[in-house]
């Protein structure tokens, strides 16, 4: 997810994720397993608001980790 006003873990955990489905303004991500270090609720809520209000409206973000690629 380039181009999102994020810093630091949030921005990393933004770089680890794959989109694996959307649904209007619900996303669900899969985080690689070896970056679950970066699935904390702080860095989650932030990458939500940053995509929220990239997006400008509301989101629903779901993180799981697991396989990606």
């Amino acid at each position: 997810m380039e181009g999102l006003p994020l810093g630091g873990m949030a921005k990393e955990l933004a770089k680890n994720l794959e989109l694996k489905r959307q649904e209007g303004a619900v996303f669900e991500f899969v985080l690689p397993k070896s970056k679950g270090y970066l699935a904390g609720d702080a860095y989650r809520d932030q990458f939500k608001q940053a995509l929220g209000a990239k997006l400008g409206a509301a989101v629903q973000v779901s993180i799981t980790q697991g396989e990606t690629g």
